[in-house]
């Protein structure tokens, strides 16, 4: 929380694993095209609902995101809030060219541990025949 990111190398899956719920939350998109090193270190792509890589669309109140019906936090807001802290409010600025989505690999969610039924299983087993 104290220190800028930025991006390294290439990811296969930037998440963590949220073990109450069983499922990974994602932080990075894995779009190619990384932009932490002028986004405070959060990711726009995974944090934005409408996935929005060159600022905030003005669909917030109280710095909550209006999709959903405002209960998830607004990924423009953190990453204003992120640069502000360290400074760097002039990366808020800084023009993006569009994205180029033949790069992306993303999942958008993966579980663990689900339970299948036969029901969920069978119809799977016959389409890869």
């Amino acid at each position: 929380d104290n220190i800028l990111t930025y991006p390294a190398q290439n990811s296969m899956f930037g998440g963590a694993e949220n073990n109450a719920e069983n499922t990974f939350a994602e932080y990075c998109e894995t779009c190619g095209e990384c932009l932490l090193g002028v986004t405070g270190g959060v990711c726009p792509m995974a944090g934005c609902a409408k996935n929005l890589s060159n600022g905030p669309c003005g669909g917030t109140v109280n710095g909550k995101c209006e999709v959903g019906g405002y209960i998830h936090e607004c990924a423009w807001v953190k990453i204003y809030e992120r640069l502000k802290k360290f400074n760097r409010l002039d990366l808020f600025t800084k023009y993006r060219p569009p994205r180029n989505y033949r790069l992306w690999s993303s999942p958008r969610f993966i579980e663990i541990n689900k339970q299948y039924t036969n029901e969920e299983v069978e119809p799977q087993k016959e389409a890869k025949k």
